[in-house]
């Protein structure tokens, strides 16, 4: 992974030891030929998603119908250029692969994860991030930072 993700950066499992591995090792682990649909919601670990598919598995994404990645670009998560770089590469790579987008939703992260802000790059290119105070609510806010795509391959 670039970075571990905010689940294991805060221990949320407790005191169980974790593991890590990347998308195209575990459908090889598993023994799976082709995956119908994949969901991925990994809190920040998407990023590394189009590098390890270019190392390790070029062809994963032709062995996957479907798939659908919750995105977050706060600096929580996009702490570097690299990261803008791999999670650009993603899209190009869903669409090299014949994937069309079905639908795509734009919502906010928890208030702790907007407050930090995204990589000025994705405000120049106008890219969905930031949040607006929610009057009467101090511990939630109305943000747009994370935001889910769902991909379908036809053929």
């Amino acid at each position: 992974m670039l970075q571990d993700n905010e689940e294991r950066v805060i221990n949320k499992g407790g005191a169980v030891e974790w593991w890590t591995t990347s998308f195209p090792k575990l459908r090889f682990f598993l023994g799976m030929e082709k995956i119908d649909i994949l969901k991925i919601d990994c809190e920040g670990c998407e990023v590394a998603l189009a590098r390890d598919m270019l190392r390790e598995d070029p062809d994963f994404l032709h062995r996957v119908d479907q798939i659908s990645i919750e995105t977050h670009v706060t600096k929580t998560w996009m702490t570097t250029r690299e990261h803008i770089y791999y999670f650009g590469l993603l899209l190009v790579l869903l669409e090299e692969a014949g994937f069309e987008m079905e639908w795509s939703s734009v919502f906010g992260c928890s208030k702790r994860h907007e407050v930090t802000g995204c990589l000025d790059e994705f405000a120049e290119f106008d890219w969905p991030c930031g949040y607006n105070d929610w009057p009467g609510h101090p511990n939630v806010v109305k943000g747009r930072s994370c935001q889910e795509y769902t991909w379908k391959r036809y053929e």
